[in-house]
């Protein structure tokens, strides 16, 4: 049995929590996150290199522009399946932005990494 950090109340903490700080409740768990993530910040205060965020972001543009790229390689092999023709330069700027929006975890979800290789099993031109 543990004291709750915040509201004071009695628990039984999980057996999986090593140092449990709050009860289970919702607005207890958000303020020992907020607690524990400004505890982490104050630790880690010297630490941030000026030019990592720009890094790391660059390195996601880069990685979110070759999803979208690869889908409009799909999208361009259907087209020449079903006969039709796409403004590639319009629908590209779309997808870019449909991908910046996204962000990478949910572009991720829509591109299948093998999906080359699928397409070449499939008889498919990539």
């Amino acid at each position: 049995m543990r004291n709750c950090e915040f509201c004071l109340i009695i628990f039984h903490p999980r057996p999986q929590v090593k140092n449990p700080r709050a009860c289970p409740d919702l607005l207890c768990q958000k303020k020992r996150q907020r607690t524990n993530e400004r505890e982490w910040r104050a630790a880690h205060a010297k630490d941030p290199d000026p030019g990592y965020h720009r890094i790391r972001r660059r390195q996601r543009i880069s990685l979110l522009q070759k999803i979208s790229r690869s889908i409009l390689e799909c999208i361009e092999v259907g087209g020449r399946f079903l006969n039709r023709r796409y403004d590639a330069a319009e629908l590209g700027q779309i997808l870019d932005e449909l991908t910046l929006r996204l962000g990478i975890r949910r572009a991720n979800k829509l591109c299948l990494s093998d999906f080359s290789k699928n397409a070449e099993g499939l008889g498919c031109d990539p």
